[in-house]
């Protein structure tokens, strides 16, 4: 269900029901300062200052009746890209060749979407984590919950996952990059479900996306 999901949110941004949703940032010299503001919510956050946009920001404003999406926002950034090895087969030679692709050793992202139910799941935030790790849990070989906790966004309590997951990618990731590091965190404000996450393609990663994921927290503002 969760690839299902990853797959509508694709063909969303592919059919163009995606529309640009307000931001801007300022800068200092370690990190900057994004603000969204439209018409689902406003909100501020700082991320490193040498991560990039991962595409545009979104805002799903108009949903069909037929699409099984709902009124979603989302940001997400990138830290630089490093080099990665892939070996794939070689039909034309017979053999397995390599070639070298890049990848980003971290992401972060922060998604608010409407609470209303996807498939049955739940309508609220520890709900949807649950959720989420029982799949997760069901679906991969290597999954393991490191930690579930709260931590306080915004003045609100919220649910707190750090967990590892095979690395879902179209090739076979070698070594260290098998695995995935993921923080997350769940929340409920104003009728929507909050997300804020940021991931390590493997475990070279973990401790530079651990700063970075509790300083995006602790500066985290929803601006009322």
């Amino acid at each position: 269900m969760i690839k299902k999901y990853l797959m509508y949110l694709i063909i969303a941004v592919a059919i163009g029901i995606l529309i640009g949703s307000g931001g801007c940032d300022t800068t200092n010299q370690t990190y900057r300062n994004f603000t969204v503001k439209n018409k689902m919510t406003s909100f501020s956050f700082e991320y490193p200052a040498h991560y990039r946009r991962n595409g545009p920001s979104y805002w799903i404003d108009e949903i069909k009746p037929d699409r099984e999406l709902s009124p979603s926002t989302s940001i997400s950034f990138q830290s630089r890209s490093k080099p990665m090895p892939i070996t794939v087969p070689d039909p034309s030679a017979g053999r397995l060749g390599t070639f070298s692709t890049e990848y980003a050793p971290i992401d972060i992202e922060v998604f608010v979407f409407d609470a209303k139910p996807y498939y049955n799941t739940p309508q609220n935030g520890k709900g949807r984590l649950e959720y989420l790790l029982s799949e997760l849990a069901r679906s991969w070989a290597n999954f393991q919950l490191l930690d579930r906790s709260q931590v306080i966004v915004s003045g609100i309590s919220a649910e707190f996952a750090y967990y590892s997951v095979d690395a879902y990618f179209p090739f076979p990731r070698e070594g260290d990059l098998k695995l995935e590091y993921v923080r997350a965190a769940y929340f409920d404000y104003g009728g929507y479900i909050w997300k804020i996450k940021a991931m390590a393609h493997g475990g070279e990663a973990i401790d530079q996306m651990k700063i970075d994921f509790d300083h995006l927290v602790e500066t985290f503002k929803i601006i009322k």
